[in-house]
């Protein structure tokens, strides 16, 4: 019998170490200090993660920047934002730790990803882009869940997609794993047919006399809009109200009013011609959809390649 330590094949096998001088890297607790802000885009979100205090995901941020000379982050009282050498460390460290995880031994769970969505993110933005998904993911096996919860992870899903209001509390079982796909931009949409001859852009004041459409029942972005455009009080009151966008968006193509909706849910139908902005106003930011997952992405290589792809999709249709 040989022995298998002789054996040449077996040998050209195993890699060899490179015998070198210590790497010239910074220090490891800086860098993922500095990825998980960099997903997280603030402090407070990436210590979560980390289980360690926002000042200490600052400290080591501030040292990372003074190891390698280069401002990363810009810091402003709404929070952080990346800079262009920070954006640049930001793409290298998120594919060389995703790297590095996916090449360690994981118990890997098997099965179908279960994931939920909220309902107007599935009806218009990911259903739209399934034929896009399959052909991208073909191999790829989810059971998708979708509902208005914003405490989806606590239901047992590996990975939901959340609408948050900007300031509103997050349940922590959702802070922990999560990024930000992209802040809501939310335009006023109505059907050509509600306007008749109307010239546009409509003064502000036409708001009044228009039918509106809620896509909360309380109307709370209505409200929000109000107040940052200095808007006299609007009719809430008589306006039409659905449980979500996609309820509003609807009631909007059919002539019915007037509604608050994220431009990305109606790019499509305001190419067509389906809809129009009656008003020359920017979009209104008042929330974002975040991206919240269960466990380490790297003991689900699946989870990974849907959380890159709809980086990649969101990345496509940045306005």
């Amino acid at each position: 019998m040989t022995d298998s330590t002789d054996d040449p094949q077996r040998q050209r096998k195993i890699p060899r170490l490179r015998k070198t001088e210590p790497r010239a890297l910074p220090p490891l607790n800086s860098l993922r200090a500095f990825d998980a802000a960099a997903r997280h885009q603030g402090f407070a979100s990436a210590g979560a993660e980390l289980n360690v205090s926002p000042g200490a995901i600052s400290r080591q941020v501030k040292l990372l920047e003074e190891v390698l000379g280069v401002e990363l982050f810009r810091r402003a009282a709404q929070g952080v934002q990346l800079t262009e050498p920070g954006q640049r460390l930001a793409s290298l460290t998120d594919s060389a730790f995703e790297i590095l995880a996916q090449a360690l031994p994981q118990s890997a769970p098997r099965g179908p990803l279960s994931c939920q969505v909220s309902a107007s993110f599935y009806l218009r933005w990911l259903l739209p882009r399934y034929q896009a998904f399959r052909a991208a993911l073909p191999q790829l096996k989810i059971n998708l869940d979708v509902t208005s919860t914003a405490d989806a992870l606590q239901q047992g899903a590996d990975l939901s997609i959340l609408y948050h209001r900007l300031g509103g509390d997050v349940p922590d079982a959702v802070t922990a794993r999560s990024e930000r796909l992209f802040f809501d931009g939310s335009i006023l949409v109505c059907a050509p047919s509600l306007l008749g001859r109307r010239k546009l852009p409509l003064p502000l004041s036409a708001l009044a006399k228009l039918p509106l459409l809620l896509n909360t029942p309380d109307g709370w972005d209505w409200r929000a809009l109000a107040a940052a455009c200095d808007l006299r009080p609007l009719p809430l009151s008589r306006a039409a109200r659905f449980d979500i966008d996609d309820g509003a968006i609807q009631a909007a193509l059919a002539g019915q009013g007037i509604a608050f909706a994220e431009r990305r849910f109606v790019s499509d139908l305001l190419a067509q011609g389906q809809l129009v902005r009656p008003f020359d106003l920017p979009s209104a930011s008042f929330g974002e959809y975040r991206l919240h997952w269960r466990g380490p992405v790297a003991r689900r290589p699946a989870l990974a390649q849907l959380r890159h792809w709809l980086r990649d999709e969101v990345a496509k249709q940045r306005p």
